[in-house]
């Protein structure tokens, strides 16, 4: 396997999808190899990379710890998805912070479910599983092993490896990690074992 042309660690945000343009835009139609250890981030750029990988048709990515929430979505937008045997996918549907009255939290409800409609359509694009399944999946927050994604199409492949790490991505975003309901326990354990949290992640809508 080739090295990454790029390798994406911690939070999906705007400079993430900036990253993925620029790559995609110099290899000039060629194939692409990207690397994931990520627990999510931005929806909305996790959507934009999707989109750009799935045009590029060439990108193959490799999940090295974590490929969570909005970095799951760009995962499955590769058209050869590689996953270390000890590393985990996730996905789920997009949860945000809302401030205001009454009128602010409905109104960001309805966005929510709009989000999530559009969301299990991309996830049945890439699986071809029918709506109700992935909805399921998507409202229970589904961790994934690299076997389980391989059997449920989110993945193609499992690369025999013994190293791959959780702790970059647990470290650099544990306070993004503690919002999810159902952290396996390797990741946990990394993660409940650094000294400080990180205060410089931003509230966020996640997918």
């Amino acid at each position: 396997m080739t090295p990454p042309d790029l390798s994406i660690i911690g939070e999906i945000n705007g400079e993430t999808t900036r990253q993925i343009v620029d790559v995609l835009r110099r290899s000039k139609g060629q194939p692409v190899h990207i690397e994931i250890n990520s627990g999510g981030g931005y929806a909305f750029e996790g959507i934009a990379s999707f989109n750009a990988i799935r045009k590029h048709r060439q990108v193959t990515c490799t999940v090295t710890g974590l490929a969570a929430s909005a970095a799951g979505t760009i995962a499955i937008g590769c058209a050869k998805i590689r996953m270390y045997r000890n590393s985990m996918m996730m996905h789920h549907f997009t949860r945000s912070l809302t401030f205001g009255g009454a009128a602010e939290h409905r109104h960001e409800a309805d966005l929510l479910e709009k989000l999530d409609d559009q969301y299990v359509q991309l996830v049945a694009e890439v699986t071809g599983h029918p709506d109700a399944r992935i909805r399921s999946w998507l409202e229970e927050e589904t961790w994934l092993t690299p076997q389980e994604a391989v059997d449920l199409n989110f993945a193609d492949e499992i690369i025999e490896s013994d190293h791959a790490d959780f702790a970059p991505v647990a470290k650099s975003q544990r306070e993004l990690l503690s919002k999810f309901r159902h952290v396996p326990t390797d990741i946990k354990a990394i993660v409940e074992g650094m000294a400080q949290p990180d205060l410089n992640i931003q509230p966020a809508k996640m997918a």
